[in-house]
C-alpha cells in the first residue's frame, strides 16, 4: 500500500435540521459535513436520536472508498466506532452509542478546535487528509445549537 498525505481545501458546514422528532420541534440529527471536491471525498460526523439512545456516526463517501479512520488529539474512530454495513457503494460507515463515554463529545471538540486526520482506503491505497482547524464559528455554532436541542428531554 502506498500512503499520501493531502492538505486539501476542505469545506465544512453544520447541518442541523434533518427532520424533527414526532410531535416535537427537537431535531433528529445534527451533522458536521466536510467536502473536498478535488479529492472526491465527503466526510459526515453525525449525532442521531435512535430508540436506544444517541448514536455517533462517521460516514466517508467517494470513488473507490472501502475503509476510513478519523483520528483527533483524543479520539481514534477505529477504537470507538464499529463499521456498519451500508447499501451505498463507495461509502464507509461506522457508528456507536457513545452517550455514556467522553469520546463522542471529545471527537466534536477536537475537530472544532484542532482538526483531525482522515485516513481513507481506496482500492488498496491509503491517503491521509488533514481536516481544517479551527472550524468557522458558523459551523461550530450551528452544530452546538442543534446538539443542545438534540439532548433536551
Amino acid at each position: 500500500m502506498s500512503l499520501a498525505v493531502l492538505l486539501a481545501a476542505w469545506q465544512a458546514q453544520a447541518i442541523a435540521d434533518l427532520g424533527r422528532q414526532p410531535g416535537s420541534s427537537m431535531p433528529v440529527a445534527c451533522v458536521i459535513r466536510y467536502d473536498d471536491a478535488a479529492a472526491d471525498l465527503s466526510l459526515v460526523i453525525e449525532k442521531r436520536v435512535t430508540p436506544t439512545g444517541i448514536v455517533t456516526a462517521l460516514a466517508v463517501t467517494g470513488a473507490g472508498v472501502t475503509d476510513a479512520r478519523l483520528q483527533t488529539a483524543s479520539v481514534d474512530s477505529a477504537q470507538v466506532l464499529q463499521p456498519v454495513a451500508t447499501r451505498a457503494t463507495e461509502q464507509f460507515r461506522a457508528e456507536a452509542l457513545l452517550e455514556d463515554r467522553d469520546a463522542g463529545a471529545l471527537l466534536i471538540r477536537d475537530l472544532a478546535v484542532a482538526g483531525g486526520q482522515l485516513t481513507v482506503s481506496r482500492n488498496g491505497t491509503d491517503s491521509r487528509h488533514e481536516l481544517p482547524h479551527p472550524l468557522p464559528r458558523d459551523v461550530t455554532g450551528g452544530y452546538l445549537n442543534c446538539a443542545g436541542d438534540l439532548v433536551q428531554p
